[in-house]
């Protein structure tokens, strides 16, 4: 079979891809980190809402509509300390891009999550943060949750 393809002047039309929880995690932590973000038509459910919870720990403000669209007016990358232990649920995406952001975040931060999530292995990230300067460890010793993140200045 063959197939021409015909130039034209113009393309005009929309297409809104379906939700994606990959996507919506990495969106909010980008979001978090800008001045200003929304992010339409986005997946929440209890994986990136444990995000969103954890990036709100670090500062930002985030309002999410009826229609699955979330308003983030982020720390403009000036991350707070968090108050209080992070809970990443469920969520290993969560768990591990706090890793990162905390080790950004002023003082010192705590993640954990539910019992199945303490079992999962991090030790390679831990591993890496060390490698880039970073002071992470592995409250256990194992590399599991609770994890504590020595941040910057």
């Amino acid at each position: 079979m063959n197939v021409v393809i015909q130039p034209v002047e113009w393309l005009e039309g929309e297409l809104t891809p379906p939700p994606s929880k990959s996507h919506t995690h990495r969106a909010v932590v980008c979001g978090s980190l800008s001045e200003y973000c929304e992010i339409k038509n986005a997946l929440v459910s209890e994986d990136t809402s444990a995000t969103m919870e954890a990036v709100k720990a670090l500062g930002a403000s985030i309002r999410v509509d009826a229609g699955g669209n979330i308003a983030i007016e982020g720390v403009c990358g000036s991350l707070s300390t968090p108050e209080d232990v992070i809970d990443a649920k469920n969520s290993g995406t969560t768990l591990r891009f706090m890793i990162s952001l905390c080790s950004l975040a002023p003082g010192l931060s705590v993640l954990t999550g539910d019992n199945s999530l303490r079992k999962r292995p991090n030790a390679p990230l831990l591993s890496a943060m060390a490698q880039l300067g970073a002071l992470t460890f592995s409250t256990k010793g194992d590399g599991t949750a609770p994890i504590v993140v020595f941040g910057g200045d």
